[in-house]
């Protein structure tokens, strides 16, 4: 669960620079973000069970992000989350407003870098021979959270061009990662409803804090109840796919 940013950044040096400055510049390209939408594949790799989604997500102003595959949709809305299985017919909904979980979903989409510095510990690297983008910034918790924290590590890499994120890797433990490959970038797009919303069907099953507190009548259910629709004032952009980054 866990993974944009603007364009019109100008191309990277040579040069790895140091974190305060790569962190100003990642926090001045998202100023003018409202909407992101990518399409993205999933790899999980864990002993013995391996496989590969496809999905989309999409990220809204303020601070709403989803993610879908066939199978699952992820939704946070700022301190927030609900996760949804369709085969269950079950959605979980946390509250993580104040934990580092709640940084941690929102960064490379927008600009507040400051909860993120002071919760986790940042390295930015360069990773040499990349076409797309050699820029990474790891992410991992800081020794007195290691224990309790869901991950290992979070690995981005950014494009040179844009700093925009080309891929999330998450090693969840010693043995099991995931990993996001973002493309067909589309920035400041008119959202509609359910863009930013999950739509539960009848007798679908919502668990807050490990209690079942309702089950969805015949009429069905949005959540969360509030869609985010922005209107933005920058014109859609489409950004080439990642083979096109690649060419």
């Amino acid at each position: 669960m866990i993974t944009a940013a603007l364009i019109l950044v100008s191309t990277l040096g040579a040069q790895t620079p140091d974190l305060n400055t790569f962190l100003k510049e990642l926090s001045q390209s998202r100023e003018s973000i409202k909407t992101f939408r990518a399409r993205f594949i999933q790899v999980v790799e864990s002993p013995g069970d391996s496989f590969r989604a496809s999905g989309t997500l999409v990220f809204a102003q303020p601070r709403r992000l989803v993610y879908r595959t066939n199978d699952l949709v992820t939704l946070v809305d700022g301190g927030t989350s609900y996760e949804y299985e369709k085969d269950l017919k079950q959605v979980l909904v946390d509250d993580i407003a104040g934990t580092p979980l709640e940084d941690l979903f929102f960064f490379g989409f927008d600009g507040n870098m400051g909860k993120l510095r002071e919760r986790y510990v940042l390295r930015v690297f360069d990773e040499p021979g990349d076409p797309i983008g050699r820029r990474r910034l790891s992410i991992r918790p800081k020794p007195e959270e290691q224990e309790a924290a869901p991950f290992i590590e979070v690995i981005i890499a950014f494009r040179d061009k844009d700093l925009l994120p080309h891929q999330i890797r998450v090693q969840n433990d010693e043995d099991a990662s995931t990993t996001y490959i973002l493309n067909t970038y589309e920035l400041n797009a008119k959202l509609k409803g359910p863009d930013t919303e999950i739509i539960l069907p009848p007798g679908t099953i919502i668990v807050r804090r490990g209690e079942v507190v309702e089950e969805v009548g015949e009429d069905g259910k949005r959540v969360p109840e509030q869609p985010v629709n922005p209107d933005p004032t920058l014109p859609l952009r489409l950004l080439e796919s990642r083979s096109s980054a690649a060419g």
